[in-house]
């Protein structure tokens, strides 16, 4: 996959505005990636963001993406840590609060045809 093979060629000297830089655009190709309906090839890249800094927008991307991927044991457990979120509005969008995201969560299950579940 063409995204490992970027992330070997890093340099071990980025700068952290570099770092920054690279950290967007891996997040913007993801992305792209989930817009265009191919969500096992975002999930990798998603999981790799999630895992480099947990904060509650990566754990949103890859909660999205486990609903479709149908990975339901890391659906739970993400979902879990943000349904009664409450973000910080100086530096985070009021979108990730625990209500938004349920709302969010279950348009994502009725997207996946999991109707039942959005409701209850």
């Amino acid at each position: 996959m063409r995204f490992f093979d970027k992330l070997k060629n890093l340099k071990k000297k980025d700068t952290p505005a570099t770092a920054k830089e690279n950290t967007d655009k891996t997040l913007q190709q993801a992305l792209s990636l989930s817009r265009e309906g191919k969500h096992t090839e975002a999930y990798p890249i998603f999981e790799y963001l999630y895992n480099k800094n947990r904060n509650a927008v990566n754990t949103f991307n890859l909660l999205q993406c486990a609903v479709y991927c149908g990975k339901a044991e890391v659906e739970n457990e993400l979902y879990k840590q943000l349904k009664c979120y409450s973000p910080d509005p100086k530096k985070e969008p009021i979108e990730l609060s625990g209500a938004f995201v349920r709302y969010y969560y279950g348009l994502i299950l009725c997207n996946v045809n999991r109707n039942k579940e959005a409701v209850e």
